[in-house]
């Protein structure tokens, strides 16, 4: 998601730059010339800090003090580097672009990790029920909560034809002993641990694309997916394939089925012409 910017004066803003006493950082230097002993900021810096001040007032970032702010900021030109980088090179099947986590670095989205958030509350409801919309499971780090309420959402809603009730994921993350609410989950267990109020569920067998294609025929399935690849948290729109260009220019793939740790709910399978018009579609938490 590229914004556009008017071209700035470094005069003109060197007072207004709000990470003041920026010198060099591991990801390169901020700060380039001094002028009369004010330190000044080169026009590529002050369009890439005010490319940033519009990310972070879109995604709503706010910062404890000016280091963080400033790490953030690194993170977020590394992040973008990587990804207008990955784009120029025209390999990949799909289209990377700004979004909620281009101020994070990878290791703090892998599940698990040491510096993983601590679990706060889910989200309400963003409106629509039987599976529509996507919800935000970043704070909760329990998407398999916001799958399985997904797929119950849209059996609901096809068995009875109306609007399912509002289900509550934060239940599942609370309640469901089964499993390790937001340090993690399984979809299957969180089935089990449902299905005193429901008379059953399936489970598609392992590696068979014809068996899922008729089960989301009839209602979402959850699926379990690799995450971990640099490119997949960066995904704007187009087929996602599972290949990725790594940060030294090899393109690399396609994602593991042994390294399972992000949960989504398939809503539809399209499939016409060749390989890049049959994907799936996936609702993502």
């Amino acid at each position: 998601m590229a914004l556009s910017s008017s071209p700035c004066l470094a005069l003109a803003l060197l007072a207004l730059v709000a990470l003041t006493g920026m010198a060099s950082s591991s990801c390169g230097h901020v700060i380039r010339a001094t002028i009369g002993g004010v330190q000044l900021l080169e026009d590529h810096e002050l369009l890439m800090m005010e490319r940033f001040h519009g990310w972070t007032v879109r995604h709503g970032g706010s910062y404890a003090t000016a280091e963080e702010k400033l790490r953030r900021f690194e993170i977020y030109r590394w992040n973008l580097q990587f990804i207008e980088a990955a784009n120029r090179d025209g390999r990949l099947s799909y289209t990377l672009g700004e979004n909620k986590f281009t101020n994070l670095t990878h290791e703090e989205l892998i599940p698990g990790h040491i510096h993983q958030p601590p679990c706060a509350a889910a989200r309400p409801r963003d409106g629509g029920g039987g599976g529509d919309g996507d919800h935000n499971s970043r704070r909760t780090c329990a998407c398999w909560a916001f799958a399985v309420v997904a797929a119950i959402e849209r059996a609901y809603t096809i068995a009875k034809g109306v609007e399912p009730p509002e289900l509550s994921e934060q239940e599942l993350i609370d309640c469901d002993l089964n499993d390790s609410g937001c340090q993690g989950g399984w979809p299957q267990d969180a089935f089990d641990w449902v299905q005193i109020s429901i008379k059953d569920y399936g489970q598609v067998k392992e590696r068979s694309e014809e068996e899922l294609m008729l089960a989301v025929a009839n209602q979402l399935v959850t699926v379990e997916f690799d995450a971990t690849d640099e490119c997949f948290r960066h995904y704007l729109y187009a087929v996602y394939d599972g290949m990725c260009i790594n940060e030294h220019g090899d393109y690399v793939g396609p994602c593991s089925s042994n390294t399972l740790n992000h949960d989504m709910a398939i809503v539809e399978y399209v499939g016409k012409g060749d390989d890049l018009d049959k994907y799936w579609i996936a609702k993502n938490s």
